[in-house]
C-alpha cells in the first residue's frame, strides 16, 4: 500500500483509507491475497517433494546448527501456520 500511495501522491497525513486507494487505481485484487495463494501454492508444492530434496529440509526448518543471536527472525512457515490455522 505504501507504494500505491506513493504512485499516486498521497501523503501520510492525508486520511484515505486501503480501500479508496485501491478503487483510484482500479484494483480488483488485493496485493496481500495474491502473495498469500502463491506462498500456500508454492508450499504445497515443495510437500509434495521427496524427503531427501534440499529445498523441502530447508522449507521445514530440518537444518543441522545453531540459531543466530538475538530475536529469532520471522520463518516462512510461520505464515502458513497462521493463514491455515494448523501447526
Amino acid at each position: 500500500m505504501y507504494c500505491y500511495r506513493r504512485i499516486l501522491q498521497i501523503n501520510w497525513t492525508q486520511r484515505i483509507t486501503n480501500v479508496e486507494v485501491r478503487r483510484r487505481l482500479n484494483s480488483k485484487s488485493d496485493m496481500v491475497a495474491t502473495i498469500m495463494k502463491r506462498k500456500l501454492k508454492l508450499f504445497g508444492h515443495i510437500q509434495r517433494m521427496s524427503d531427501d530434496r534440499k529445498i523441502k529440509s530447508i522449507m521445514t526448518g530440518i537444518m543441522e546448527g545453531s540459531g543466530r543471536r538475538g530475536r529469532p527472525c520471522r520463518e516462512w512457515l510461520q505464515d502458513i501456520e497462521e493463514w491455515c490455522r494448523i501447526t
